[in-house]
């Protein structure tokens, strides 16, 4: 007999085994959610969080580029389009934790930030990651900056504080 795949998925998911191939039962679905494929009282198809296995790994730089706008001209920011974070910095998932665009940008451009230094912008726009919009400085320098350009919440735009 010859054994589809389509024959074999199904009789993996009669066992209640996890899609992802390692082998293990999978939990009885508690309620019926049709997007996700879940019937109530049948097995899962998957373990939690094994899903991901099945996703190709594809490596951080490749996952950075492509997520930025660069289409606004020779000069213009290139504005983040994944996940921002509170304050509108762009964030991107890195080994184990997320990590801020604009640090990530200064380091693909110019190699690992030395300690104790922030990546500040130029253009004062949080989710631009274009490496020439990007500096380095203390965070001194950064409240300097954020005074300087008026976004300090404590003081009028120029006035000393």
């Amino acid at each position: 007999m010859v054994w589809s795949d389509a024959h074999m998925t199904t009789l993996i998911d009669q066992a209640g085994l996890c899609r992802c191939g390692c082998g293990q039962q999978t939990k009885l679905a508690t309620q019926t959610e049709r997007l996700r494929g879940y019937v109530k009282g049948r097995p899962m198809r998957f373990i939690t969080g094994h899903n991901a296995r099945l996703q190709p790994h594809r490596p951080l730089f490749d996952r950075f580029w492509e997520k930025i706008d660069r289409s606004a001209g020779s000069d213009a920011c290139w504005p983040w389009t994944g996940a921002l974070c509170g304050p509108g910095y762009g964030k991107i998932k890195g080994v184990g934790r997320f990590v801020m665009a604009h640090r990530l940008a200064w380091e693909f451009a110019h190699g690992p930030l030395p300690d104790g230094l922030c990546v500040l912008h130029i253009c004062d726009n949080p989710p631009c990651v274009r490496p020439d919009h990007l500096f380095l400085g203390t965070q001194a320098d950064n409240v300097a900056d954020m005074e300087a350009k008026g976004r300090a919440w404590w003081s009028a735009p120029g006035q000393p504080t």
